[in-house]
């Protein structure tokens, strides 16, 4: 019997799949039904002096926790395992610690073999090509080196392809599976015994372990996700247990085979009887599941809990660690359910959503995921509940198609009188950005952060004092200096042509008026100009290329390069890199040579008109709005974002002026760039500020355009009998969708 509970080590922890459904015959997947009726509850009982992500296992009478920091050849950090004893009344002793070289290494997985030895899995990067190379390393307690192994493969299968790796702790030995073997290793790198995987699977995921029984993740006929469970003594494969999304957490307890966490707690599940039981509700015990790490049983009625610390700030340090008890059902108080969805609900959203469920003392946030429930059905259950009283009470815009259409349909409450009726004023934010939020006068999504589409850099040379470039002017210039149809670095004629078509405002279609214009000079100019870049194919080609190297844009090369603003900094570093201080930001090449760029949120959120309780959800949207995360320049969701609010944004311009920015040049130096000057970065907000358009392209306008554009550059059609299909079919489209 292993003596170490495996949950919370690096292959765990990365393990791609969490039990949904297990249990079937065959190929026929069987839906895996939890009894969610009566959980248990748990409350804070103490924390832990730990600001780290802990693994655990049982040792002795107590527990032995581990730390690791892998660190990249940049970071300057050693890449380290710590382990610390910890009591059963959860008092931590001293920390001992081993270190290895930064370059080419990484912890792959560690335990603990007995009472008196530690066990390493270190995995070293190929210097010849992108294979790796497994040590396996043991320590004393107290970090005293005993023996090191190399670990190889003596079967068809090169190390190259090796997928994943998983320490066996109790033995020392070592299991490596590559997608078509599985090959059990001693302590000292010999080969003990090879099995094949199964025929169909063509993707091995993960491994992982339970005692005497091993489980392999794998990927069947390229979709359907399965893992294939096998006797560890004797290699023989068992049952195959259909399953999806991600395995968060496994352990072993006396009732059920493992564990996982889902959105509302965790689950149990049985494999050999296929039941799951919830049992631990997170709302009921104030864990917020979307901050969660790590968790821990460490009896029946004691569980340990590691969180992120706070809804949007995750860092090196991951928050609190702590232990909770459980409590009866009675000390739990019931709230009132809000309904928050959504085709894409980041980590942000989700850490937001049970932040304030947490804090609340009146509502709960419960998520609708669209594309957990609906798959590729997604989008349109979205769309078709947007229409219908199935509708979310907070709507998160993230992926949804023609986002306007249905700010003006009236989908959505007018978030203004409710700002005023919180004393929010709307003069406090960036009216450009409130602009792109509204229909109709009503502000219908908010956007808390935000970047920037359809941006580009030119030289000073080449703009002469023009406010942008029209789609005539980048044709003379591309004949001028050379460069037909390599204007735009690595850009493919479907892109110029649908960024051509997005950028130039209304010159060719308004979804509000219905009109389209697409039988004219500057839509044949715009067609004529994308015949002569490369297709998406030849340019994702083009763009692979290993001995690609990023250009340095001078007229000889280049014209216009793209940029993703989200920041100041994102301005500077390609200036810097590519213009040598002299770029000049303009919007795309459009018809008329006028185009703006267009606001991408961060994300955004609106209120569905049908939410019967108006104020208890604007109170989360607003958390948004207020300066806590409108001046959050550390969150590794939107930090480096353009903030929505004036005073924030003043204050991000303000930092830019004196922030040094640190990248990496053409060959690979460090190299420290220079703050923006006041002259560029007066440039740069003034861009910003003239957007007002939210980045809305129809996808249905895109595919149209696309599929009658490939005739003309297949020399099917003339430019002008490609026009008029595309107003004949377009001019269609805009008619029903209003």
């Amino acid at each position: 019997m292993r003596k170490l509970f495996r949950i919370g080590f690096v292959n765990i922890l990365t393990i791609l799949m969490i039990f949904i459904v297990c249990g079937c015959a065959g190929n026929e997947a069987k839906t895996l039904e939890v009894d969610t009726s009566n959980p248990s509850y748990y409350a804070p009982f103490t924390d832990l002096d730990i600001n780290y992500n802990p693994g655990l296992c049982r040792y002795g009478d107590g527990f032995l926790l581990f730390n690791k920091y892998d660190a990249d050849e940049f970071s300057g950090v050693k890449v380290r395992l710590d382990w610390t004893v910890m009591t059963k009344d959860f008092e931590l002793k001293d920390t001992v610690g081993v270190e290895f070289p930064v370059e080419g290494n990484t912890i792959y997985d560690y335990g603990l073999i007995d009472d008196s030895k530690i066990a390493v899995l270190l995995r070293h990067k190929k210097a010849t090509n992108d294979g790796y190379t497994f040590e396996l390393l043991t320590y004393s307690m107290e970090g005293k080196q005993l023996s090191s192994a190399n670990l190889a493969v003596e079967s068809g299968d090169s190390l190259e392809k090796i997928v994943c790796v998983s320490l066996i702790t109790g033995d020392g030995g070592v299991i490596l599976a590559t997608n078509t073997t599985i090959s059990k290793l001693g302590s000292d790198g010999k080969l003990i015994k090879e099995v094949k995987v199964p025929r169909g699977f063509n993707q091995v995921e993960n491994l992982f372990w339970q005692e005497d029984i091993g489980f392999v993740g794998a990927v069947k006929d390229g979709g359907v996700h399965y893992l294939i469970e096998f006797d560890y003594n004797e290699m023989s494969f068992g049952e195959k247990h259909p399953c999806g999304k991600y395995l968060r957490k496994l352990r072993k307890s006396t009732d059920y085979d493992f564990t996982y966490s889902d959105e509302g707690g965790i689950v149990g599940v049985d494999l050999k009887s296929n039941t799951g039981k919830r049992i631990v509700d997170f709302e009921g015990s104030n864990i917020i599941g979307a901050n969660l790490n790590t968790y821990y049983f460490l009896d029946d009625e004691t569980l340990l809990v590691t969180e992120q610390d706070g809804p949007t700030n995750v860092d090196a340090v991951v928050g609190k660690t702590r232990i909770y008890q459980k409590i009866g059902a009675e000390d739990v108080k019931v709230k009132k359910e809000i309904t928050l969805g959504g085709i894409y609900l980041t980590d942000e959203i989700k850490n937001s959503a049970a932040s304030y469920t947490k804090n609340s003392e009146a509502y709960k946030i419960r998520l609708i995921d669209y594309t957990d429930l609906y798959g590729e059905e997604a989008k349109k259950q979205f769309q078709l509940d947007l229409l219908t009283d199935n509708v979310p009470d907070i709507i998160v815009t993230d992926g949804l198609d023609d986002l306007s259409n249905y700010m003006r349909k009236g989908v959505f409450a007018d978030l203004y009188p409710m700002m005023e009726q919180n004393g929010i004023a709307k003069d406090d934010y960036l009216a450009n950005v409130l602009r792109a939020g509204s229909a109709d006068g009503k502000l219908c999504v908010f956007i808390p952060k935000f970047s920037v589409k359809g941006a580009g850099i030119v030289s000073e040379e080449i703009l002469q004092g023009k406010d942008g470039l029209s789609v005539t002017d980048m044709v003379n210039l591309e004949k001028k200096f050379g460069i037909e149809g390599k204007g735009i670095f690595l850009m493919s004629r479907e892109l110029i042509l649908s960024e051509g078509i997005t950028y130039s405002g209304n010159t060719f279609y308004d979804m509000e008026s219905g009109a389209c214009n697409f039988e004219t000079e500057e839509f044949g100019n715009l067609l004529e100009w994308s015949r002569m870049y490369p297709s998406n194919e030849e340019s994702a080609e083009m763009a692979s290329n290993p001995d690609l190297k990023y250009p340095v844009y001078q007229m000889n090369e280049a014209i216009f390069e793209p940029i993703s603003l989200s920041n100041y900094s994102a301005f500077q570093t390609t200036d810097y890199r590519d213009f040598d201080n002299k770029g000049v930001l303009i919007g795309f090449p459009s018809a008329s040579g006028q185009s703006k760029g267009m606001i991408k949120p961060g994300c955004a959120l609106g209120i569905s008109e049908r939410c019967e309780d108006k104020d208890g959800a604007f109170a989360f949207v607003r958390l948004f709005m207020e300066d806590d995360y409108q001046n959050d320049r550390k969150s590794p969701y939107s930090g480096n974002w353009f903030p929505g609010k004036k005073s924030a944004f003043d204050a991000m311009a303000k930092e830019a002026l004196t922030q040094k920015t640190t990248t990496l040049d053409i060959k690979g130096e460090k190299v420290e760039i220079e703050p923006i000057s006041e002259k560029k970065l007066e440039m740069v907000r003034a861009f910003v500020e003239n957007c007002d358009a939210m980045s809305d392209f129809d996808v249905q306008i895109g595919n149209l355009v696309s599929e009658e554009a490939q005739m003309y550059f297949n020399g099917q059609k003339s430019s002008a009998e490609t026009a008029s299909m595309i107003q004949n079919r377009i001019g269609i489209y805009v008619k029903e969708k209003q």
